[in-house]
């Protein structure tokens, strides 16, 4: 059959992120004998256009559509994507008899909203390059559709397959991205190249979806695997690599066999990963990474009132927080803080104490980022929560528009007020709002002339310094 996979995401900010699923997807659905497309939208102009040429040319038999996020996660200035979804399928549909599914990390949070706003009835929920393929075969043969990872509307009643035993090897896939996509018009954003290390994650925090998403038991891929997935990649001219696991430094033995491994091989690239677990953070693991030349590490802190992290669902407490932000002064490699306030509990005492905390212990040549208010998805216990507390009496989880969690004991908007004051005097403090920019795409574009390596959010503290002085305060 001929396939035609449409990476829908053309959210730059703050950076343009390669569509790794739909690629993956794309070489694992060939090796099965179909003929496949990408038809990438990210620095499309004229996406209705593009999309009608591809399938009049290419009419294809099934078009999939890859779908990376609902909203912008942005509690301060939210925007949501999925009515250009809609507009998406209904031109498929005025343009072609080809057969619809949806797919991506959106739809794995929320197959029965998406399928019923869209009208579609098929929908991927995660691991589309061991699904997909599947669910191919079973329509070319017309089987039964009732298969792990696949959701459908049928008669009207919603169908979801459980995903809790699919078979998931220990070889860590990367596909050939330049078959599928434009690598430069990337890397010319300062985007990086994804690799996982792993699937799933056993964590019980009460906001997340990746356990809804990949499963709560680890699939690790073996350091070997991972260390030559790399070495193509960096064969091929691609040396700014990011490991995009939902936490990378957990298990701790895992990532340090995983370092370990890249150096043993002597590959020369540049590393980055923006989910190092701070009860994990510490000598050895810094020393390795930078070891074998990590550029940039985020650190998803979230907290640092015990009460708060408690109730989030975190297994760390401040005292671990201190430890890693001792052992991150040691090194040299830069550090990007991520924290959210207004989580269950949350008080103005909390968010204060979370702001010293930066203020005290984030260096300044760091960043660290606040975030007002919480997204609740379905299916997670933070969803409950907001049902059980009567903080959002509008809550209705069939709902695709954004909702967020801030704690009864807090006034969001002072919470946001008081960010921007911690603002004006650390210029390496940023919130949502800096992250939602126009203009950063262009900063990053710029960067890449210059001939500045990524990450470019190191030098944020400096462009903050900067735009103060022409009158600027971002």
């Amino acid at each position: 059959m001929k396939i035609l996979i449409v990476s829908t995401n053309k959210n730059k900010n703050p950076i343009a992120v390669m569509p790794f699923g739909a690629c993956l997807v794309a070489e694992a659905t060939e090796k099965f004998g179909h003929r496949v497309k990408i038809l990438d939208l990210m620095f499309s102009t004229n996406y209705k256009s593009d999309l009608e040429k591809q399938i009049n040319l290419f009419k294809p038999d099934v078009i999939g559509l890859s779908i990376r996020n609902i909203d912008n996660n942005n509690f301060q200035n939210t925007v949501t994507y999925f009515d250009e979804l809609k507009y998406l399928v209904n031109l498929i549909k005025k343009n072609s008899k080809a057969i619809i599914v949806l797919g991506g990390s959106a739809v794995g949070i929320m197959p029965e909203e998406l399928l019923r706003y869209t009208d579609v009835s098929l929908a991927v929920t995660g691991y589309g390059e061991i699904v997909f393929p599947k669910l191919l075969e079973a329509i070319s043969e017309n089987l039964s559709l009732n298969i792990q990872g696949v959701a459908q509307i049928e008669s009207g009643n919603f169908v979801k397959n459980s995903l809790s035993n699919i078979l998931v090897g220990d070889n860590c896939e990367v596909p050939d991205f330049n078959r599928w996509i434009d690598v430069n018009a990337y890397l010319k954003k300062q985007s990086s190249i994804p690799v996982q290390t792993k699937r799933g994650c056993p964590y019980n925090c009460i906001y997340c979806t990746y356990p809804i998403n990949e499963g709560k038991t680890y699939h690790l891929f073996s350091p070997k695997s991972v260390a030559a997935s790399v070495r193509k990649l960096v064969e091929k001219g691609l040396n700014d690599i990011e490991f995009v696991d939902n936490v990378f430094n957990s298990p701790y033995r895992h990532a340090i066999d995983v370092c370990n491994e890249i150096r043993s091989e002597k590959i020369n690239a540049r590393f980055q990963t923006m989910s190092l677990n701070p009860r994990f953070v510490d000598d050895r693991l810094l020393d390795v990474m930078e070891d074998i030349g990590f550029s940039g590490i985020g650190i998803t802190a979230e907290s640092a009132s015990d009460k708060v992290l408690k109730n989030l669902g975190k297994e760390y407490n401040s005292a671990e927080l201190h430890e890693a932000a001792i052992s991150v002064y040691k090194h040299e490699v830069p550090c990007f803080w991520m924290f959210m306030l207004g989580g269950p509990g949350e008080t103005k005492e909390t968010v204060i104490e979370t702001l010293e905390f930066a203020k005290n212990f984030v260096r300044s040549e760091d960043i660290a980022s606040f975030a007002v208010g919480i997204r609740i998805y379905p299916g997670t216990e933070l969803a409950k929560k907001a049902g059980e507390d009567g903080d959002l009496n509008m809550y209705r989880p069939e709902l695709l528009d954004p909702l967020f969690y801030t704690s009864q004991g807090l006034d969001a908007d002072w919470a946001i007020l008081e960010v921007k004051k911690y603002m004006d005097d650390n210029f390496n403090f940023i919130d949502s709002d800096s992250m939602g920019l126009s203009f950063l795409p262009s900063i990053y574009g710029l960067g890449y002339k210059l001939g500045v390596k990524p990450p470019l959010w190191k030098h944020v503290s400096t462009m903050r310094r900067m735009s103060r002085l022409v009158g600027l305060n971002i």
